[in-house]
């Protein structure tokens, strides 16, 4: 019988929630362990909900506003997989999915901008428009 590298990776995570929950059940007790992953389910399940909820309001707001579909959809796919992992029972994949909701709101690197005479930096949402009028001259 073969194992793919999926599979002994999913079997390696298994045995590290089992581990964890063993270890956290001997410390703090059953009780705190089963009212620790009913939490983590129950947050689970409302998280996936609230991804969800609205999915095609958000894509047709995104597309109203220029924005780009697919950074939409990776904010709610995001969302999507920390709801997931903390409906899988485990402290570990808890952990990991708290890390992935906090990590979400972190502002991103802005690309550098060309600095020097006659190039001014342009602001985050692209080069401005400057209003006025003009009078042609020949």
């Amino acid at each position: 019988m073969r194992f793919s590298g999926l599979g002994i990776i999913a079997v390696a995570i298994l045995a590290l929630e089992i581990v964890g929950m063993t270890v956290f059940a001997a410390r703090f007790g059953v009780l705190w362990m089963l009212f620790g992953l009913l939490l983590g389910f129950g947050l689970g399940i409302s998280l996936l909900r609230a991804a969800g909820q609205g999915l095609a309001a958000q894509l047709m707001g995104a597309m109203q506003h220029n924005a780009h579909p697919l950074a939409m959809l990776w904010r709610v796919g995001r969302h999507f997989l920390a709801g997931l992992l903390l409906l899988f029972p485990g402290f570990f994949s808890d952990a990991l999915a708290l890390l992935i909701l906090v990590t979400a709101g972190w502002p991103r690197r802005m690309p550098s901008t060309p600095s020097g005479p006659g190039s001014a930096p342009h602001p985050p949402g692209g080069p401005t428009i400057i209003e006025g009028e003009y009078r042609r001259e020949d």
